[in-house]
C-alpha cells in the first residue's frame, strides 16, 4: 500500500511543480540582501535579476523586476559620478519597490520616461520600510549617488510602523522612546537561512507561501529576545493621541532637514483610494486624515513640499472611472502609478527642477 502511495505522491508534487511554474506562474520575487558595510536592506546583485512577481489564487497580478547593478528594482544602471544633470532619488517601500507591475510601468519609470535625458532618476524601494527606514535610506543614498532631490513616497502604514514597540524587522531601523527622547534603533542584519533560500527554488512552496497570503510565516520580524521593548512585534497600532507617533515622525523630518541643507525634499502621500469607489463608501477614517494632516504639517514645518495624491485620485477616478489598484492588491497598478508620477512631475515644474 505505502509503495503506491509513495510514487503517487512524488507524481502529484511533481505535477503541482509543473502547474505552478507554467500555468499559474507562483511569484518569484528577487532575493533580499542585507549590505553591513551602509546597513541598508536591498536586493542581492548575486541573485537572479530578473523574474516575475505575481499576486493571487490564479496569479491574477504580475510584474516583471528587474535588479539593477547596485541591487535596486530599476529598468536603468545607476552610477555613482555625478554628471550634468539634476539627480532625483525616490525612497520608499513596495510602492517605489514596485514588483507588482513591470518595471517600467512603476512611477519612477514613467516620470523618466516623460521627463527624458533632462533629469537623471534613481529609485529606492524596500518592500515593508516604514519612514524610519526612510531615513537610513536616505543616508545610504546621499553618500552613494548624492542626489540634488530627494523624494520619499509615504502610504498610511508607514507612520505607526516607524516605531519599535508596533513593528521590528530584520535589517530596518525604527524608533525607540528612552525617557522621552526619540532614539534611532539598533539595525538586526537580516542574514536568510539556507532552508529558506532552498525552498523557494520549489514553485509549489512559493505559491503556498506567497500567492495564497502565507508570506507571514517568512515575514523578517526581529526574534523576541532581541528586542528592547515591552511590546510585542505586531502589537495594535499606537493610537495617535499619545504622541510617541507625532514625536517620531518630527523626528524623522528633523533629520532629513538636518542631513540635507541645500537639498530639495518632497513627501508624497498616498490617498485614500477605497472611499472613491463606491458612492457609498464612507469618508476618510479620522485616524487617515489625522495622518495626512499631520504629515503636510511637518512637511511645512522643516520647509519641504508635500502633495497630498488624494486630490489627484479623486480628480482621475472622475475622469475615466478607472481604478489605481486591482481587486486583488491594494498596491497601485500602472494607472495609479501614472497619477503619483504626474502628480510628482507638476511639482518638479512648479519647482522648476524640469522645464514648464
Amino acid at each position: 500500500m505505502f509503495s503506491l502511495t509513495l510514487p503517487a505522491i512524488i507524481f502529484t508534487l511533481l505535477v503541482l511543480e509543473l502547474v505552478f511554474r507554467l500555468a499559474i506562474p507562483a511569484s518569484d520575487p528577487p532575493h533580499a540582501y542585507y549590505d553591513p558595510n551602509d546597513q541598508i536592506l536591498r536586493f542581492d546583485v548575486d541573485g537572479p535579476q530578473s523574474g516575475n512577481h505575481t499576486v493571487g489564487k490564479l496569479a491574477q497580478v504580475r510584474g516583471e523586476w528587474q535588479i539593477n547593478n547596485f541591487g535596486w528594482n530599476s529598468e536603468i544602471e545607476y552610477r555613482q559620478e555625478l554628471t550634468n544633470r539634476p539627480r532625483i532619488a525616490i525612497i520608499g517601500d513596495s510602492f517605489v519597490a514596485a514588483l507588482h507591475l513591470d518595471v517600467e510601468d512603476s512611477m519612477p519609470g514613467q516620470l523618466r520616461r516623460q521627463i527624458g535625458d533632462e533629469v537623471d532618476v534613481y529609485s529606492f524601494g524596500t518592500s515593508g520600510a516604514p519612514m524610519s527606514q526612510y531615513l537610513q535610506m536616505s543616508r545610504y543614498v546621499n553618500r552613494n549617488f548624492n542626489p540634488d532631490l530627494l523624494v520619499f513616497n509615504v502610504v498610511d502604514n508607514d507612520f505607526d510602523s516607524s516605531l519599535c514597540e508596533v513593528s521590528r524587522l530584520l535589517g530596518m531601523m525604527c524608533l525607540e522612546n528612552a525617557d522621552g527622547r526619540v532614539i534611532e534603533s539598533e539595525i538586526v542584519p537580516y542574514t536568510p537561512s539556507k532552508i529558506r533560500r532552498w525552498a523557494r527554488k520549489s514553485s509549489l512552496i512559493r505559491y503556498v507561501f506567497l500567492n495564497l497570503n502565507l508570506e507571514t510565516r517568512f515575514r523578517r520580524t526581529v526574534p523576541e529576545p532581541q528586542t528592547r521593548i515591552g511590546a510585542p512585534v505586531g502589537s495594535p497600532p499606537v493610537p495617535a493621541g499619545t504622541g510617541r507617533v507625532e514625536n517620531a515622525i518630527d523626528y524623522i523630518l528633523r533629520t532629513i532637514a538636518e542631513e540635507n541643507h541645500g537639498k530639495t525634499v518632497i513627501f508624497i502621500i498616498d490617498g485614500p483610494r477605497r472611499t472613491l469607489y463606491d458612492d457609498e463608501s464612507p469618508a476618510p477614517d479620522e485616524l487617515t486624515l489625522w495622518k495626512h494632516g499631520l504629515l503636510r504639517d511637518v512637511t511645512s514645518r522643516y520647509g519641504f513640499h508635500f502633495i497630498d495624491l488624494t486630490d489627484s485620485f479623486r480628480r482621475k477616478y472622475k475622469q475615466d472611472g478607472e481604478r489605481f489598484n486591482s481587486e486583488h492588491d491594494y498596491h497601485w497598478n500602472e494607472n495609479g502609478h501614472f497619477v503619483a508620477a504626474e502628480a510628482l512631475l507638476k511639482t518638479l515644474k512648479d519647482i522648476d527642477v524640469v522645464a514648464k
